[in-house]
């Protein structure tokens, strides 16, 4: 006991040292640990980078010791030339007569679309149909040209019935636990629950996955993964191209997302890691039974504001 009470004293009167050598020991020991991360860290805010997703929910935008920025190459511009017709020799005044009436044609062409939960199993759209629409979806805009999107076309009837499956499964959950009331009682006007026969009848179904990184070889030959910049609101643009060009053919869609489904579809489609599914949608000709809800759009003045 004697010794303890000559050491407490020595100690209150010390702890301020002790703490400054206890701290220096552990930032020496972190360093040397995780030396290889601090020196990509330096690298990376050595350069000048865009900004990345930062709200993303997994949390892509983060860099750790095996991820390195994309090499960036020189790109050769080259001059632009609207595509609105074969022939390119318009006045003024015709290019404005013609982009008006291609926009009214285009808004009442859309105006007509609406989501659909009765699908015909017959006929089924080419192969070629759903190829173009598929291209097209791919013409969209994305946040470094990474293009972070994979459209998983589904004809299989087991494959597609394995999918209804997954997505039933878990939408019950959702329906029952999940969601909670509020979200339900919303989703009354459209007769929805977790029963998706759709899933199975519709000819084809597309998946779409976000890219959340990608992958590049180093200088040294090695595989690293990649950032991707802005995934989810870039292939939230692919979509609502994906969906207008499906209307755009003649056919209808429904927008199913699958809410707690991601894993189980990732494998059964035998996707990488780097992909997540945010989006399923049907596609294919309407029940000639089926119907939709008596619904009515926002008016213009409703979703635009004009600052002149």
């Amino acid at each position: 006991m004697q010794h303890v009470d000559m050491g407490l004293p020595f100690l209150a009167n010390n702890w301020l040292f002790f703490l400054i050598i206890f701290t220096i020991y552990l930032t020496c020991k972190f360093v040397y640990k995780h030396k290889s991360l601090l020196g990509n860290l330096k690298t990376y805010f050595n350069k000048s980078t865009p900004l990345l997703n930062s709200n993303d929910g997994d949390h892509s935008h983060s860099f750790n010791s095996q991820e390195t920025m994309p090499h960036i190459n020189y790109i050769h511009h080259i001059p632009f030339l609207i595509n609105i017709s074969k022939n390119h020799n318009y006045s003024k005044s015709l290019l404005l007569e013609t982009a008006i009436t291609r926009s009214k044609d285009y808004f009442n062409l859309m105006n007509s679309r609406r989501s659909i939960r009765f699908f015909s199993s017959k006929p089924v759209p080419p192969l070629e149909v759903m190829e173009n629409i598929i291209k097209t979806a791919g013409t969209s805009p994305s946040g470094a040209h990474c293009q972070p999107w994979t459209f998983v076309l589904i004809s299989n009837p087991r494959i597609k019935k394995e999918v209804r499956n997954i997505v039933e499964m878990e939408e019950e959950i959702n329906y029952k636990k999940r969601m909670g009331e509020k979200w339900v009682e919303d989703l009354k006007f459209a007769r929805t629950n977790w029963i998706k026969e759709y899933l199975e009848t519709a000819p084809y179904l597309i998946i779409v996955f976000k890219q959340v990184y990608g992958y590049q070889n180093n200088n040294e030959g090695m595989v690293e993964k990649t950032p991707f910049y802005y995934q989810e609101m870039s292939v939230c643009i692919a979509c609502g191209i994906l969906i207008s060009a499906i209307h755009n053919a003649g056919m209808v869609t429904l927008t199913s997302t699958p809410l707690n489904s991601n894993n189980k579809l990732k494998r059964l489609l035998n996707r990488p890691d780097n992909e997540k599914a945010i989006l399923i949608l049907p596609v294919g000709y309407p029940a000639k039974d089926a119907t939709v809800p008596n619904i009515k759009r926002k008016k213009l003045s409703d979703i635009m504001v004009h600052i002149d």
